[in-house]
């Protein structure tokens, strides 16, 4: 029986201590249980958040990458539609008019008014010699650019393709600037020097600067493909010049048309979010960075709170805490978005021509000022306009094709008259990319007015038919011409044999040796005529090339030739068998004609003429010699027996001769886009004949 000393809980009691210490059990259980489900929560939306500010990150910089880039493209799209036109417009200049000429460099400077990226045209001649630099105070000043990386890039071949060289530091100002490049041409699209453009990369960079005047932490870099850098954003000239190479950004995107990662960087030491985008059109690529801390800064400060808020709150504060999270995180959010809006609508101003964004329904959901200024629309009508709105007749189905186009694969392009509000057409070129934003298709892009390039085109086609015009008439007049000088020299000739038979019984020797050497210059100037004729006539074969057997070419001038074989006994070997090349079988037949009959014609009195042919393929090219065993040339004569009219012997000598022959040769060879050499070990060694062709 209990003691009343020692009195022992009622079993009531004892129930309801136990029931009050599991209901207190519970109630720690369900707060701990409540803190680590808030705990677990904030973690799990701070996560969240954290991948939404780096996917915001890499969408801003990735979006801005490609702004850049197709905004420089562009721009140097303009420059080199100046060079196109600049090339088109020397090329009705005869040399002899090119170098300081007056109205050539005003002709350069307005050309340069058109453009606000370069600081200076420069011509250059085919030899490296500067004719033209429209910065310098002396325009007509000459500079040997021979040796500049630009001028070696085309090594004498018109190669049509812009060419940008490593960026310099100007001596004068010290600026950093780089050198566009474009290859001048003849008419036959022989190399005939350089137009370059100074383009000054810290204005460049001050555009850079534009773009990311309202981003904290945003750096922005152009370079070219091997990582040379041309301009950056912040600290321009201090990497100006410098190699990204070596860096581990460049060797990750490396091969890609763009892509976006993140690490630290080599420039600053900071960790980064990077995008770039690679240029399909011209030699360089763009990056775009945004430094860690302002992108997970505001995420830092709002998880240290809500963490705070979860671990020192309680149950009654876990819903206002969450409440409160989602308010202020839908708040940020919206907050961000405007703020990012507002910044690109800023860098969208500053691009050059019309820019536009609209979704895959065609409705117009961005456009800059320029867009309302080229259209005469307000921001209300354009915002219920469709893009076919803007256009007339069959370029309505041609840009409806071009957004599905972008839609499809991502990118297209074309030119098209934009017509305006008051019913007035421009010509543009347009460019679009497809622009994915929350899961759905939007289509953004720009366009830029070529009313002066479509002038331009115009203008120079017009030349261009001038000149073919002329061409035609000068070989017209080239075959009249020879007809009429030709015929007083066969009447010449007719006479003097008349008179000889009549007067055969009085002439004395001197009378005969006179008629004999009047007959004779009249054959020569006969010979002369048609030699003339032949050389004019090299290039006027209106057909395209096709493929021509050499080897059949020179049985065509064996057969020609076979007087001369039979009489000289000379012999013809080849060494090699010959290539089937692109060209055109007379002038082919021209030139090895020449060649195997001057090397009968030089032969040597005590050897028989002996003949060799061989053919050797370097790489896109096949070198044919031509080797004999005649009387040979002097090194000092290698270049002159080329030129018209130039000969190494009397004129009786060797059969004679009117010294065009081999400048038919040569010209020949230019137009088939070879060259052609000659070496010989001296007098008396025989001479070998090197002909280098393009490969089929």
């Amino acid at each position: 029986m209990p003691s009343r000393d020692n009195p022992q809980p009622s079993p009531d009691a004892s129930a309801r201590l136990s029931s009050g210490q599991r209901l207190r059990g519970v109630l720690v259980a369900l707060v701990l249980a409540a803190v680590l489900v808030l705990d677990g929560l904030l973690f799990y939306l701070a996560l969240a958040e954290r991948r939404q500010a780096v996917a915001g990150a890499e969408t801003t910089t990735l979006t801005l990458a490609r702004l850049i880039e197709n905004s420089f493209t562009l721009r140097l799209g303009n420059i080199e539609h100046l060079f196109i036109g600049i090339d088109g417009v020397l090329q009705t200049v005869p040399d002899a008019r090119l170098a300081r000429n007056p109205e050539i460099l005003q002709f350069l400077v307005r050309r340069l008014e058109k453009t606000t990226l370069s600081r200076g045209l420069t011509i250059i001649d085919r030899t490296g010699k500067t004719l033209y630099a429209t910065h310098l105070d002396d325009p007509y000043k000459t500079f040997d650019m021979a040796e500049r990386d630009y001028f070696r890039h085309y090594q004498g071949q018109a190669k049509p393709e812009l060419f940008l060289s490593e960026p310099i530091q100007s001596k004068a100002d010290q600026r950093w600037v780089m050198i566009a490049a474009w290859p001048l041409s003849y008419p036959d699209g022989r190399f005939r020097g350089l137009v370059t453009a100074s383009i000054d990369l810290e204005q460049v960079a001050q555009g850079l600067a534009t773009f990311a005047a309202h981003q904290r932490g945003l750096g922005v870099t152009v370079a070219r493909l091997d990582g040379l850098v041309y301009a950056n954003h912040p600290n321009h000239t201090v990497l100006a010049g410098r190699s990204l190479a070596d860096t581990p950004a460049y060797r990750a995107f490396r091969g890609q048309a763009e892509g976006s990662f993140s690490g630290l960087s080599p420039l600053d030491g900071q960790y980064r979010y990077v995008s770039f985008r690679v240029s399909a059109a011209q030699p360089f690529f763009v990056a775009v960075s945004l430094d860690e801390k302002p992108v997970l800064g505001p995420w830092r400060t709002r998880a240290g709170f809500f963490f705070g808020i979860g671990l020192a709150g309680t149950v009654l504060m876990i819903g206002l805490g969450l409440m409160l999270h989602r308010l202020l995180g839908s708040l940020a959010r919206e907050i961000e978005q405007r703020r990012r809006q507002d910044f690109v609508q800023a860098a969208f101003e500053g691009l050059p021509g019309i820019f536009y964004l609209f979704d895959s329904q065609g409705r117009l959901k961005l456009w800059n000022r320029s867009f309302e200024t080229a259209t005469g629309f307000g921001a209300d009508e354009l915002a219920r306009l469709q893009p076919g709105d803007l256009f007339r007749g069959n370029d309505v189905e041609r840009v409806r094709s071009a957004i599905g186009q972008i839609l499809k694969s991502g990118f297209a392009s074309l030119e098209a008259d934009l017509v305006g509000k008051d019913g007035r057409a421009r010509p543009y070129v347009f460019t679009g990319r497809r622009f994915i934003d929350e899961g759905e298709a939007h289509v953004v892009g720009m366009g830029l007015d070529i009313a002066d390039r479509k002038r331009a085109e115009a203008a120079l086609k017009e030349k261009n038919e001038a000149l073919a015009r002329s061409n035609a008439e000068l070989e017209q007049f080239a075959s009249v011409a020879s007809h009429d000088l030709r015929e007083p020299l066969r009447t010449i000739i007719s006479y003097l044999t008349l008179v000889e038979r009549r007067l055969a019984d009085r002439l004395d020797t001197e009378s005969r040796g006179d008629i004999a050497f009047v007959r004779d210059a009249a054959h020569r100037m006969n010979q002369l005529v048609l030699d003339l004729l032949d050389y004019a006539r090299v290039g006027h074969d209106p057909e395209p090339a096709r493929p021509v057997d050499l080897a059949h070419v020179i049985e065509t001038v064996r057969n020609i030739l076979r007087p001369a074989f039979e009489a000289s006994g000379a012999v013809l070997t080849l060494e090699t068998p010959l290539p089937t090349l692109p060209g055109w079988p007379e002038d082919l037949t021209r030139l090895f004609q020449n060649l195997i009959d001057n090397a009968i014609k030089y032969r040597r009195n005590d050897l028989t003429p002996n003949i060799r042919i061989r053919a050797t393929r370097q790489e896109a090219e096949w070198a044919i010699a031509i080797a004999d065993n005649g009387i040979g040339i002097a090194a000092e004569h290698a270049e002159r027996v080329f030129r018209i009219f130039q000969r190494l012997h009397a004129r009786g000598a060797h059969g004679g001769g009117t010294g065009i022959g081999l400048a038919v040769c040569k010209k020949v060879v230019e137009r088939h886009g070879g060259r052609i050499a000659v070496a010989s070990a001296g007098p008396g060694q025989g001479t070998t004949f090197t002909v280098t062709l393009p490969a089929a």
